[in-house]
Protein backbone atom coordinates (compact mmCIF):
# COMPACT_ATOMS: atom_id res chain seq x y z
CA UNK A 1 0.00 0.00 0.00
CA UNK A 2 1.73 3.45 -0.98
CA UNK A 3 1.46 5.89 1.45
CA UNK A 4 0.45 9.40 0.67
CA UNK A 5 2.67 12.54 3.01
CA UNK A 6 -0.54 13.72 4.08
CA UNK A 7 -1.85 10.54 5.54
CA UNK A 8 1.36 10.32 7.59
CA UNK A 9 1.63 14.16 8.60
CA UNK A 10 -1.93 14.14 9.95
CA UNK A 11 -1.06 11.03 11.45
CA UNK A 12 1.69 12.78 13.19
CA UNK A 13 -0.47 15.82 14.25
CA UNK A 14 -2.72 13.65 15.93
CA UNK A 15 -0.17 11.61 17.25
CA UNK A 16 1.30 14.62 19.24
CA UNK A 17 -1.92 16.27 20.56
CA UNK A 18 -2.84 12.49 22.13
CA UNK A 19 0.70 12.56 23.54
CA UNK A 20 0.54 15.73 24.83
CA UNK A 21 -2.79 15.05 26.77
CA UNK A 22 -1.28 11.63 27.83
CA UNK A 23 1.79 13.45 29.58
CA UNK A 24 -0.61 16.58 30.24
CA UNK A 25 2.13 18.98 28.27
CA UNK A 26 1.57 21.59 25.53
CA UNK A 27 1.39 20.48 22.22
CA UNK A 28 4.60 21.96 21.36
CA UNK A 29 6.36 20.63 24.33
CA UNK A 30 5.26 17.39 23.28
CA UNK A 31 6.50 17.87 19.73
CA UNK A 32 9.59 19.11 20.83
CA UNK A 33 10.29 15.95 23.37
CA UNK A 34 9.25 13.54 20.80
CA UNK A 35 11.79 15.16 18.33
CA UNK A 36 14.87 15.03 20.47
CA UNK A 37 13.85 11.32 20.36
CA UNK A 38 13.64 10.73 17.27
CA UNK A 39 10.10 9.39 17.67
CA UNK A 40 8.14 11.27 14.73
CA UNK A 41 10.87 10.16 12.51
CA UNK A 42 10.79 6.54 13.92
CA UNK A 43 6.46 6.42 13.01
CA UNK A 44 6.89 8.06 9.70
CA UNK A 45 9.23 5.26 8.79
CA UNK A 46 7.25 3.12 10.25
CA UNK A 47 3.67 4.66 9.48
CA UNK A 48 2.57 1.49 7.49
CA UNK A 49 2.18 -0.25 11.25
CA UNK A 50 2.00 1.99 13.75
CA UNK A 51 -1.18 3.52 11.77
CA UNK A 52 -3.11 0.37 12.51
CA UNK A 53 -2.40 0.02 15.99
CA UNK A 54 -4.42 2.25 18.60
CA UNK A 55 -3.04 5.46 19.81
CA UNK A 56 -3.46 4.50 23.31
CA UNK A 57 -0.78 1.34 22.46
CA UNK A 58 1.77 3.47 20.41
CA UNK A 59 1.52 6.27 23.40
CA UNK A 60 2.44 3.34 25.74
CA UNK A 61 5.43 2.04 23.83
CA UNK A 62 6.39 5.43 22.94
CA UNK A 63 6.44 6.66 26.51
CA UNK A 64 8.38 3.89 27.54
CA UNK A 65 11.02 3.92 24.94
CA UNK A 66 11.31 7.88 26.03
CA UNK A 67 11.69 6.84 29.43
CA UNK A 68 14.61 4.15 29.00
CA UNK A 69 16.29 6.51 26.82
CA UNK A 70 16.27 9.12 29.57
CA UNK A 71 17.39 6.59 32.41
CA UNK A 72 14.21 6.83 33.88
CA UNK A 73 12.13 3.49 35.37
CA UNK A 74 9.21 2.30 33.61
Amino acid sequence: MMKSITDIVEYLVIFIEEFAKFKNIRDIDACNYLQKHGILSFLEEHYEISHTLSFSDVIDMVDAKCRRLEGEKV
